[in-house]
């Protein structure tokens, strides 16, 4: 469980850097509001697990 967790936790940083990186590089050439509020939800959503990110999708997907 422990090993699991570690590993969900390296995959989230993982993906939280790598979005932070195309908001960096977007932020610097004008980006278009809407390029930066897309990154910056998909960082949200790097952060939740993957249970949180499936209730949350399922939520929206049948609004």
């Amino acid at each position: 469980m422990t090993a699991r967790n570690v590993l969900a936790n390296q995959s989230r940083r993982h993906g939280r850097e790598v979005l932070t990186d195309e908001i960096d590089q977007l932020s610097g050439h004008a980006a278009d509001a809407e390029v930066v509020e897309r990154l910056t939800l998909l960082s949200a959503l790097a952060e939740l697990t993957g249970k949180e990110r499936e209730a949350l999708m399922l939520t929206v997907w049948t609004a």
